[in-house]
């Protein structure tokens, strides 16, 4: 028997609605369901410290944003998820809303396959204690908070000093957050199979304003050499942790990967080309 749960982005409110139509499709299907009794599924908060081992598939609602924070959970369970989107541009998402019993359809007859997607772990040592970890899909970025200042940015890789930036921070992404707020800070695009990071800066102050690509097994070194309270480290666009000075922020390859059910053969240049042009008609004025 199948074991799926359900998460939600309530925030959106076709959700739940969706999430209600979903289980009324599995009730009499050879599903096990796993959601709260009292509501159409969890919510992002829900999943903190809970047990999601064993389930075969988790069924995530919402838009890009829930992926990433639904992977921060269910990523080191191992957990597989099937991204079903919500929201308006879901880049990461396997489904569109309107394709969800299509895509039930194919997890019962078991026509699926998983993708694994490497992930970043990012560790705050402070006067030489560690005082943050975090796992991400996308990206972490070292930058100026709510201010406009510069920071200077010291980055090492593999023990070897690289360069000191100036400027509004620096965005570290894997090959799935190429196409993220690195591409939008002028980041190359990469395919999501290859084992790297990119190092991209915002807005630097020097000569020094290209991107650089890594081996993700070569841990790298980002040391905080402004005062104040300017400097924060963002994880997906959703963590927050606030920096100190000389604070040291190591950053590799995590040991867990995202299991990302798929339904199709994945075909990234066409993903990327009809979701930029989904995205260009989206800003068009109206």
């Amino acid at each position: 028997m199948l074991k799926l749960s359900l998460i939600l982005n309530y925030k959106n409110e076709e959700t739940a609605a969706r999430a209600a139509a979903i289980r009324s499709f599995l009730r009499d299907k050879p599903v096990l369901l796993d959601a709260p009794p009292d509501k159409p599924g969890y919510s992002l908060e829900d999943c903190e410290g809970r047990d999601f081992r064993g389930t075969d598939a988790a069924l995530v609602l919402g838009g890009d944003g829930t992926l990433l924070a639904a992977c921060r959970h269910l990523s080191p369970q191992y957990v597989p998820m099937l991204s079903i989107n919500m929201g308006k541009l879901g880049f990461l998402a396997e489904v569109e809303k309107d394709q969800v019993f299509w895509a039930l359809e194919k997890l019962l007859t078991g026509e699926y396959f998983i993708e694994e997607r490497g992930m970043i772990e990012g560790r705050v040592v402070r006067k030489g204690e560690e005082t943050a970890k975090v796992c991400v899909l996308n990206d972490l970025v070292v930058n100026n908070g709510d201010l406009s200042r510069s920071l200077v940015l010291q980055l090492s890789a593999g023990g070897e000093l690289v360069y000191s930036y100036r400027g509004d921070g620096l965005i570290v992404s894997t090959p799935t957050g190429s196409t993220a707020y690195s591409f939008s800070a002028g980041g190359p695009i990469v395919t999501p199979q290859l084992n790297i990071m990119i190092v991209t800066p915002i807005c630097p102050h020097n000569l020094f304003n290209r991107s650089i690509i890594l081996d993700s097994a070569n841990g790298l070194e980002i040391v905080c050499r402004s005062a104040g309270e300017a400097c924060r480290l963002t994880a997906d666009g959703q963590y927050r942790y606030p920096l100190e000075k000389d604070d040291r922020l190591l950053i590799g390859a995590a040991q867990t990967k995202a299991l990302l059910v798929r339904l199709r053969e994945v075909k990234f240049f066409a993903t990327l080309h009809n979701k930029l042009k989904t995205a260009w008609e989206q800003n068009l004025p109206q």
